[in-house]
């Protein structure tokens, strides 16, 4: 088993759906082939594995690792120019190769030769790798075939692999019937068949992040992510902000939890969309002191964004926290722009600047 035959994603999304239901892992096999639009076997009655490394074993697996060499193979088809022109200069570059204790600047400095944005924690994460598998073999120095090796397989093609490449170019295996919403506490509710004919209902409990001043866009987005298999990107916006709507007409009343009347029982799964924020319950929003940095508050950036967002400190929000302060910064730097064709835009703007009141001394050229 190695991470190049479904790639590095694909086998974290395996090992993670196993891991959170260790105590039934046929919920995880459903799960997982539910998102990746595959299932496990064509027998209906064959058995699901129980452990993330017993996947590959199953049908599941084999048809995944053949739609990823294809898709492979097909982005080395499509960018052959750009693998060309990569291995050229690489070549060029380190034509001796490098030593072990230069890998990681010779990784750096390739990468930044390349056709395409390569994060940096790409380039840790294969640094780290094979860093240490070259310490296990006792290897000192790499070969330039091999550095470019590296630089194509490890960092441009996994640039290239768009993200979650198992939902493209395969049909869903599940098929949305009706949608339900519930406004306190706010829920979302999918009913679906899979396998056709067998009706299934998916429950997705939004918690403390959804309330009726919510910015929709970025937890559609999200929900997207994980339950694509099921509805799209606007599918989910469009729910999200009716149940916006059931909250606003009704805070202090929520409506009967039954989101799809007049159908029998049916099976359902449980999943919660996102972490809670910071701040589950409303209350009145804390001061941000003139000259003093406040901590990232996620209840608050919902409720009053410009309250959230002054001199706020990032440095110890999470993951979470981090993205969605990043997101609404955005869309205020956007909605403030002043673009070509908008009132007020004045191509090549120039300001005379005044003359300082007083002599500043660090901004001084010093000459030899």
């Amino acid at each position: 088993m190695a991470a190049d035959d479904i790639g590095a994603e694909l086998w974290a999304l395996v090992y993670h759906l196993f891991h959170k239901y260790r105590r039934d892992p046929r919920k995880a096999a459903q799960e997982l082939a539910l998102r990746t639009h595959t299932e496990w076997a064509a027998a209906p009655n064959a058995p699901p594995p129980q452990t993330a490394r017993g996947v590959v074993h199953s049908r599941w697996y084999e048809e995944l690792r053949q739609r990823y060499a294809a898709l492979l193979a097909s982005l080395r088809a499509t960018h052959q120019r750009d693998i060309a022109d990569a291995t050229e200069m690489v070549s060029s570059l380190y034509p001796e190769g490098c030593n072990v204790s230069e890998y990681a600047e010779a990784l750096r400095t390739s990468a930044a030769v390349l056709p395409c944005l390569v994060p940096s924690a790409m380039i840790d994460h294969l640094v780290h790798k094979r860093g240490g598998e070259l310490h296990a073999q006792g290897v000192h120095e790499l070969s330039c075939n091999e550095l470019v090796f590296d630089v194509i397989e490890g960092l441009l093609m996994r640039v290239l692999t768009p993200r979650q490449w198992w939902c493209q170019a395969a049909p869903s295996i599940a098929r949305a019937t009706r949608t339900g919403i519930r406004a306190a506490p706010p829920t979302l509710y999918i009913e679906y068949e899979r396998p056709p004919g067998v009706p299934r209902v998916r429950r997705i409990d939004l918690g403390a992040v959804l309330r009726p001043n919510t910015p929709t866009a970025q937890l559609a987005r999200r929900l997207a992510a994980t339950h694509e298999a099921l509805l799209s990107e606007s599918q989910f916006q469009t729910l999200l902000i009716r149940c916006q709507r059931l909250q606003e007409q009704s805070p202090l009343s929520p409506p009967a939890p039954a989101p799809l009347p007049n159908s029998a029982p049916v099976p359902t799964t449980t999943t919660r969309a996102l972490p809670p924020p910071l701040e589950s319950s409303p209350g009145p929003a804390p001061i941000a002191r003139v000259g003093k940095a406040q901590k990232a508050d996620l209840g608050l950036l919902y409720r009053d964004p410009d309250a959230a967002l002054a001199n706020v400190d990032l440095n110890d929000a999470d993951e979470v926290t981090l993205q969605e302060f990043k997101d609404v910064m955005n869309e205020k730097f956007k909605a403030n722009v002043v673009k070509p064709g908008d009132a007020g835009y004045v191509y090549d703007k120039r300001v005379e600047v005044t003359r300082p009141a007083q002599s500043s001394e660090w901004d001084d050229d010093d000459s030899d």
